[in-house]
């Protein structure tokens, strides 16, 4: 039971390191934290990547040599982003999302996936700005106020059948749409 209120050695110690390496200030908490920022992230990923490479250039080989392929990974996996591709941020997969975003909010896509979610009525959703509303896109972990606000919504409004089957449709793969001159309320 002692050991519950001892000092995380290995979390002071972390912290500790990333102070002096990057040259950031501890911000204040229940436990020591330096902020998660990108410059934070690229450092951790490419420390992680120094290590992670080494050891897996030592099962690639080994396993090779023994005729085993253990080492092989799924093209597009984050193994195979990490081993193979040695990337070890995903700037590349949150730039191509805000892209995405853009995309889809310009307008110059007209088929029956954009067709479909332009049917739905959109829940009135209003207590933050755009931003949160994009950011909680980017990470669902990052405001979990805006689910109280569905829920708070949903409490006033009820979830009719009709709307949980049109909103399970988006994104599915294996939809067939019809033409352009076809409603979607038939769905």
């Amino acid at each position: 039971m002692e050991s519950v209120y001892e000092k995380n050695q290995d979390l002071h110690g972390f912290v500790n390191f990333l102070k002096e390496e990057l040259n950031v200030t501890e911000e204040q908490g229940i436990q020591p934290m330096v902020a998660n920022s990108t410059r934070v992230k690229k450092f951790i990923g490419k420390l992680i990547g120094e290590i992670t490479t080494e050891f897996y250039e030592v099962v690639r080989k080994e396993t090779a040599r023994l005729g085993l392929f253990t080492h092989e990974v799924t093209t597009y996996s984050k193994a195979y982003k990490i081993f193979v591709a040695k990337e070890f941020t995903f700037e590349k997969e949150r730039h191509l999302q805000k892209e995405i975003l853009i995309l889809l909010h310009s307008g110059k896509l007209d088929d029956g996936m954009t067709r479909l979610i332009k049917s739905i009525e959109p829940l009135p959703l209003e207590n933050y700005n755009s931003t949160e509303y994009i950011r909680f896109l980017m990470d669902i972990r990052n405001n979990n106020n805006i689910l109280d606000e569905m829920e708070s919504v949903l409490e006033d409004r009820s979830m009719t059948k009709e709307r949980c089957e049109q909103i399970s449709l988006i994104g599915r793969d294996d939809l067939y749409f019809p033409e352009e001159d076809e409603d979607f309320e038939d769905l």
